[in-house]
């Protein structure tokens, strides 16, 4: 997605997200973002789905805010999530490679808000660090319960 989108590296210039769009870190502590409007009350889910083993990201989302007696604008972290783990060896960033990672969120206003990428290991890049990244709103299944 880069490639098409090389500004993607600021929260000023996020990709709207809609649907799935396909990302790679191409360099050294690259970082990606993305935005969508988000309506108050709504619960929406954040997913990534590495698509090479060597592949991981950090999910954080931000809403922007202007503090009085402060120039320019400042961003506010309301969420975070790390690649799912298998506990295996609890703590370690090596253990984030190939996993997914995924992130349930619900709005308290109706207001933009923004989603920043980063490989929990900022050195690992390149073409093939390839992910998707989808948000969209997180409906519940609820399926009749069969009783014999």
């Amino acid at each position: 997605y880069d490639a098409n989108a090389p500004g993607d590296n600021d929260f000023t210039t996020a990709s709207p997200i809609t649907g799935t769009q396909t990302h790679n870190f191409c360099a050294s502590g690259d970082e990606d973002w993305v935005t969508f409007e988000a309506t108050a009350g709504e619960t929406y889910r954040i997913e990534i789905t590495p698509l090479a083993q060597t592949s991981a990201s950090l999910i954080q989302l931000y809403v922007t805010a202007t503090i009085t007696g402060t120039p320019g604008i400042t961003l506010t972290l309301l969420a975070e999530a790390t690649p799912l783990d298998d506990l295996a060896n609890p703590g370690s960033p090596l253990d984030a490679f190939g996993k997914p990672t995924l992130l349930i969120w619900t709005a308290v206003e109706t207001r933009p808000v923004f989603i920043r990428l980063v490989h929990p290991i900022p050195g690992v890049a390149g073409n093939g660090v390839v992910y998707q990244v989808k948000a969209n709103l997180n409906h519940a299944l609820y399926l009749p319960a069969l009783v014999r």
